[in-house]
């Protein structure tokens, strides 16, 4: 606040002239990035001004921390109450099976038939499992499956045992603290994912996760979700250890969303440390899902795991690049790294050759102008999840992450949330939130949030004729969304009255 009415003062005893140019050069500055070209109308300039005042008021701190200690503030702020019900039109980079917070899977483990692999002095588990038999068809287990209902009776701290699991579910350190590396936070991050699905991928937890999953999309103003999912084989299991088909689950994912009025569509994903003779299979199986599924369902293909530590992008190209006609659209994870000009950071190069529609993470692209300029110029989106790349190692301040820079050269940019239930968060708002508080505070207003809403209708795996429908119930939602936000904020700018 001090600097802002020392830079006021300054700027009152420049000479008018001079004043005249530096105003020119921050128009043009604005013109050129995201938003630049929108023009508000007399109501939207009134919601960017009451937004802009709430930003001022936000502490910038927020953006700086640990998200492990600002979440809670961040869910509490003025700008996630004026931004969670903004129409954001489309999520593209979220994981199916990372989206409700931990705490949610720790009350899973209080249902009937409930197993868990909890070695004695191992500080926590190491698997569950549902099973009516605790011998019978389930995976090995040293020490013995055990019903987590006796094991909870026989805890002399119910609430410190249940801890316990949260944190074996969790990246969210106890101390809010970030982790000390990259190759840190992946290895909580890869942990966490195997005692998650044997909790999730149980089918009666399964059908309850959609609907709770997709609640929260409602929630954040979402009318479309592309979901990254591994469905090669069985996803799901019943009580007796049977598995169910990955058609299954994509007919809950699809029934589900249909009865919110969601449009929803999966990324079929493969583990990027397979061999290319694995992924052809896998690509293979992705085809022939999308084949056998009503159209519209599984609508592209992505390598996901750990970059730096998985294959190269450039080893799979002759299998990706034989895929016939007509063809799933790639949508990589590229460009998830801290490295510059090694085989990982090549990623998003290979991405851009191998015709990817639009590109995860994109992180490296920071020290790439030539393969920026291509991504723009070929229409290839960042799909950005600022959260993700702070908590798994790539960013501490989140002032320096590259989004600023995407923003100012008017790529083609959109925001999602990754894996958001891993770090305590739920949809998509709390990137939303810092994005905006990350921005240029000359250029990131509502203009830019429009465009961004908008990107995300731009380059979803949509056919044309949808995007124009998705973006005419969008424009309806937005112009609604503007009367509400003033009648909710116009009054009282700081809480509504």
């Amino acid at each position: 606040m001090v600097v802002t009415v020392l830079v006021h003062l300054l700027l009152a005893q420049a000479p008018p002239e001079y004043m005249k140019r530096r105003s020119a050069l921050v128009e043009a500055e604005c013109a050129n990035s995201v938003g630049g070209g929108i023009r508000l109308t007399d109501q939207e300039q009134a919601v960017d001004k009451l937004l802009r005042a709430a930003r001022a008021d936000t502490p910038s701190a927020l953006a700086s921390q640990s998200f492990f200690r600002t979440a809670s503030t961040i869910r509490q702020s003025t700008l996630f109450q004026m931004l969670q019900p903004l129409p954001k039109a489309s999520a593209l980079h979220l994981h199916f099976d990372s989206l409700l917070e931990s705490r949610w899977f720790v009350n899973v483990t209080y249902e009937e038939h409930c197993l868990a692999c909890w070695p004695a002095g191992s500080g926590g588990p190491v698997a569950f499992r549902f099973a009516a038999d605790s011998g019978r068809g389930l995976p090995g287990c040293a020490s013995g499956w055990q019903r987590v209902s006796d094991l909870r009776r026989m805890s002399s701290d119910v609430p410190a045992f249940d801890e316990q699991i949260y944190r074996s579910l969790s990246l969210c350190t106890a101390d809010g603290a970030p982790f000390p590396s990259v190759d840190a936070a992946w290895n909580k991050f890869n942990a966490a994912f195997p005692m998650l699905a044997g909790l999730l991928m149980y089918e009666p937890v399964f059908r309850k996760y959609v609907g709770a999953a997709l609640d929260t999309f409602v929630d954040d103003g979402l009318q479309r979700v592309e979901l990254r999912a591994g469905l090669s084989g069985n996803v799901t299991y019943t009580l007796d250890q049977s598995g169910l088909p990955a058609s299954h689950a994509v007919s809950l994912w699809t029934h589900a969303a249909a009865a919110r009025n969601l449009s929803l569509g999966f990324i079929f994903s493969s583990y990027r440390g397979l061999s290319p003779e694995a992924i052809a299979h896998e690509l293979a199986d992705a085809r022939s899902l999308a084949a056998h599924s009503p159209p519209g369902t599984i609508i592209g293909f992505d390598l996901v795991g750990q970059e730096d530590a998985g294959r190269p992008l450039l080893e799979f190209a002759p299998v990706l690049l034989r895929q016939p006609e007509p063809r799933l659209p790639y949508v990589f994870h590229a460009g998830e790294t801290l490295g510059n000009g090694n085989a990982t950071d090549q990623n998003v190069l290979d991405a851009l050759l191998l015709g990817a529609r639009r590109i995860g993470h994109g992180y490296s692209v920071r020290s790439h102008p030539t393969l920026r300029g291509t991504a723009k110029t070929q229409g290839v989106a960042l799909e950005v999840n600022l959260i993700s790349n702070q908590v798994l190692g790539l960013v501490d301040d989140l002032h320096n992450h590259p989004l600023a820079l995407f923003l100012a050269d008017d790529l083609p940019v959109v925001l999602s949330s990754d894996d958001p239930g891993l770090w305590g968060a739920a949809g998509v708002t709390y990137d939303w939130v810092l994005a905006l508080l990350v921005s240029s505070e000359a250029c990131g207003g509502l203009a830019m949030l429009k465009q961004l809403a908008r990107n995300s209708i731009d380059h979803a795996l949509l056919a044309e004729v949808e995007k124009a429908a998705l973006l005419a119930a969008w424009t309806s939602r937005w112009e609604r969304y503007i009367d509400e936000f003033l009648a909710a904020w116009q009054a009282e700018p700081h809480g509504r009255h």
